[in-house]
């Protein structure tokens, strides 16, 4: 399984966060907080000009990233040709996310890890079976952590490239015209302005 840069991934990473509305790099205070009370950090952020020497260790060793292809990509498959969660680097996403020392992370790795030394195999089973075992993550002890890795897994996918695409999102593309809505969008919007009283 090749890896990606580390630095690509951590602003990756960064970019989750504001969608999954977790803190990349904050330290929180608690609600109420003096506002010149100092929070408890972490220590300073690492230099990322090389990040294989200053960035926190890697947490997630070889068994548990080949079980990992085998979770992302029943969680997050690839569908109309989109390419698979494996096939887009979520390995290493995670590897990255559950190794970072902020809060949101930290409590991440507490949630999830757990979890994921529980599906030792998994990347060996048939399909069938692993997609049953996989299946009873979402209920019992591994509820919650399996909810929060379905939350990652897709934010991740779907900040790449190939997962926007998927998602068949047109924004952030320059135009060289717009010839406005279609008539029959604008036809169903002439309709319901009536029934709400107001001229088309």
């Amino acid at each position: 399984m090749s890896e990606i840069d580390r630095r690509a991934v951590i602003g990756w990473s960064a970019l989750v966060a504001g969608v999954v509305g977790a803190g990349w790099g904050v330290t929180h205070l608690p609600s109420g907080a003096p506002s010149g009370r100092k929070p408890t950090g972490y220590g300073k952020d690492p230099p990322l000009v090389d990040p294989k020497r200053h960035v926190w260790p890697r947490l997630l060793d070889d068994a548990i990233r080949r079980n990992l292809v085998a979770l992302i990509d029943i969680v997050v498959p690839g569908i109309d040709g989109s390419p698979p969660g494996s096939a887009l680097g979520l390995v290493d996403f995670f590897d990255e996310w559950l190794g970072a020392p902020y809060p949101d992370m930290v409590a991440d790795r507490a949630l999830i890890m757990p979890m994921l030394a529980g599906i030792d195999g998994l990347g060996a089973l048939a399909p069938g079976a692993r997609a049953a075992r996989v299946a009873g993550l979402g209920s019992g002890g591994t509820a919650k952590a399996f909810a929060r890795f379905c939350v990652l897994a897709a934010a991740a996918y779907h900040t790449t490239p190939q997962g926007i695409a998927a998602l068949g999102y047109v924004g952030n593309e320059a135009r060289q015209s717009f010839d406005g809505p279609p008539p029959a969008v604008l036809a169903h919007f002439d309709t319901e302005l009536a029934k709400l009283g107001f001229a088309p």
